[in-house]
């Protein structure tokens, strides 16, 4: 038995250029007597990263310029180098754009033992990220902070935001490989 249902349709044509010199162009054609509309969407052929599972080449971008986060964003580099992702030097060459925001935080205080005072300062870091996709769309954001550091520097703090970071970048991107392959063969064995 069938059951009833609504069926909205919208018709979209948008034409915009961006930045990086990319025409894109979307347009709904009119129904044609059935309930599905053709979808056409026209791309040029150096756009590529529409999914997470498509990134090969990455930029990290600066994360602003707050104290501390440049040297956040060489560790952030330094790790995915050690990732199969290569981390190119011009956001031209990349699949996708990693940027944000970053900082590093510090806390001091004084540490009371019986008749002995001491001061003390943690460290801690902070970046919230996204990564953008070519066509501008943003194909994953994260937020992430530190655990605080009793050191002389942010640097420990940095580490852990930076392995932090590209952990849960590197989970995402294999879990959408993983959904693509699981979506591939089902369709493939489906009859």
């Amino acid at each position: 038995m069938l059951k009833p249902f609504i069926v909205f349709l919208l018709t979209v044509s948008l034409t915009h250029t961006s930045a990086l010199g990319d025409e894109l162009t979307k347009e709904s054609d009119k129904p044609t007597g059935n309930l599905e509309s053709a979808v056409t969407v026209t791309v040029s052929a150096n756009q590529s990263a529409q999914r997470l599972a498509d990134i090969k080449k990455i930029f990290v971008a600066p994360f602003g310029s707050g104290e501390g986060v440049e040297i956040i964003r060489d560790k952030v580099i330094n790790r995915l180098l050690k990732s199969e992702l290569v981390v190119v030097d011009s956001a031209n060459e990349a699949d996708a754009i990693l940027g944000g925001s970053g900082q590093t935080n510090s806390h001091s205080g004084l540490f009371f033992n019986g008749s002995y005072a001491s001061t003390y300062t943690r460290y801690a870091a902070e970046l919230v990220v996204r990564l953008t996709g070519k066509g501008h769309n943003i194909l994953w954001t994260d937020e992430v902070k530190s655990n605080w550091f009793h050191k002389r520097s942010s640097a420990s703090a940095g580490s852990n935001a930076a392995d932090k970071l590209v952990k849960d970048l590197c989970k995402a991107i294999n879990m959408d490989k993983e959904a693509t392959q699981i979506s591939c063969s089902n369709a493939a064995g489906a009859k």
